[in-house]
């Protein structure tokens, strides 16, 4: 398993119910986010000030690594 990080913020159907993935976050490549749209997915780490990825949620995701609710 390794990691995978959301390149976009996105809703996803999985068997459990609705699940949010916000931008960033990380995932185990197993996950049901990660096969069910492995493409909203890549391998490098979120980078400050790129994208999305401002100053708050870099640290948001520092504290938080897969988000909300995981």
């Amino acid at each position: 398993m390794a990691a995978r990080y959301a390149l976009t913020t996105f809703n996803i159907q999985l068997p459990t119910g609705s699940h949010t993935v916000i931008e960033g976050s990380l995932r185990d490549s197993a996950h049901g986010a990660v096969t069910g749209a492995p493409a909203l997915f890549g391998t490098s780490p979120p980078v400050l000030n790129t994208g999305h990825i401002d100053h708050r949620l870099y640290q948001y995701l520092l504290a938080n690594p897969k988000g909300p609710g995981e």
